[in-house]
């Protein structure tokens, strides 16, 4: 199988690294500067889990020109969403006549209504495909979803650092467990990955997106982590709030378990999550799968949900909006940080303090903001 990786960053790195590591699949990266002449030197080098270890893949390609990769069985998409738009010209070169493109990034995808059944079949979301364009240069037919659970970061240009997780579901946008689904799931899996073909796509995509939705914006602004936003009364009132609403859209359009309802034990539905939230306490991590474990753990985690002081919240109406402007006018910096900072324009942070709206706009459909680790 030739696969082509289209983004020569942390995770784009981390699943070549993988897929080379499997010995099943020809694998080519679609790099520039100094990323591309490091692999093209060196190999792809990375650490995986967090370790000392520096594993070298030479039998990694790398090319600044999709033309010179030719057609491939699979493009792997491992970009920021926006930059898409950007590169699907250059793109084509990598298209045959039966190529996968495998969209391994955050947020709702142009292809989400393509096989999606109902009233909305086929339906274009204007806001992330313009005109149609993308689905002109990039069709839905092609396209597999893929939710992304690993951290990673460049150490430099050509080194990786994996830090965590191995989970990258895959999925038909119709949920059928195609040839070229299967045979990917397969050489990934080769290569030490989790990568299950799964039956419901969209519903992995909301179950990331409820998290991205909630916590990109609150640290974005507070310049807080995943355990200081959880950890804080505040901040982890108007995360719930998030989303909780976030799932209410999600159901509007569809969004279920394999079994027609919410998860109960998974952190599947967004009052779950929410729950899992409250219960987590000053001491919350996130755990792989997107959820949160207090210091009590998994196991006291339905018993601590309702001894926790936050409790009560749950049976009011969310009012995110109102909580979210309170939490701005107070948090003047950092969470448990001395000093007001900032990442945002003066200008911008000061008229968020009055209008929250004003930044949630921009930073919670924003693929370029996560919570720090």
């Amino acid at each position: 199988m030739k696969v082509a990786i289209y983004g020569a960053g942390s995770i784009g790195g981390h699943i070549a690294a993988s897929l080379a590591h499997g010995g099943e699949t020809e694998v080519t990266m679609i790099a520039r500067g100094k990323t591309l002449e490091a692999i093209n030197s060196h190999g792809l080098r990375i650490y995986f889990d967090n370790s000392d270890e520096l594993k070298t893949y030479t039998n990694v390609r790398a090319v600044e020109d999709p033309a010179d990769a030719g057609p491939q069985d699979v493009v792997i998409l491992a970009l920021k969403a926006p930059v898409v738009r950007q590169i699907a010209d250059a793109m084509q070169p990598l298209l045959g006549e039966t190529t996968a493109i495998v969209t391994a990034m955050n947020g709702v995808p142009w292809w989400y209504f393509h096989a999606h059944g109902g009233p909305l079949d086929g339906a274009r979301l204007e806001s992330v495909d313009p005109n149609g364009e993308l689905s002109q240069k990039l069709p839905p037919e092609r396209c597999l979803g893929c939710v992304v659970y690993p951290a990673a970061e460049i150490v430099e240009p050509g080194v990786i650092r994996h830090e965590y997780g191995n989970r990258y579901m895959l999925g038909e946008p119709d949920g059928s467990k195609s040839e070229r689904a299967q045979a990917l799931s397969k050489a990934m899996t080769a290569g030490g990955l989790k990568a299950p073909v799964r039956p419901r796509i969209r519903d992995d995509i909301w179950l990331k997106l409820w998290g991205n939705v909630a916590f990109n914006p609150i640290s974005a602004l507070s310049l807080g982590t995943l355990a200081q936003i959880a950890g804080e009364d505040g901040t982890r009132r108007v995360a719930r709030a998030m989303m909780v609403e976030a799932q209410a859209v999600a159901e509007a359009l569809g969004r279920q378990d394999e079994r027609g309802g919410r998860h109960p034990d998974q952190v599947g539905g967004g009052r779950r999550r929410a729950q899992d939230l409250d219960a987590a306490g000053p001491g919350a991590r996130p755990d792989h799968g997107g959820g949160f474990d207090g210091r009590r753990g998994r196991r006291d985690r339905r018993q601590a949900d309702h001894r926790h002081p936050h409790h009560r919240h749950r049976a009011r109406p969310a009012d995110p909006t109102r909580q979210t402007r309170r939490l701005l006018r107070r948090l003047g910096g950092p969470i448990g940080g001395p000093a007001p900072l900032s990442p945002l324009p003066w200008e911008t942070f000061a008229k968020a303090r009055r209008d929250p709206s004003v930044v949630l706009r921009h930073a919670v459909l924003s693929d370029g903001c996560s919570a720090g680790s």
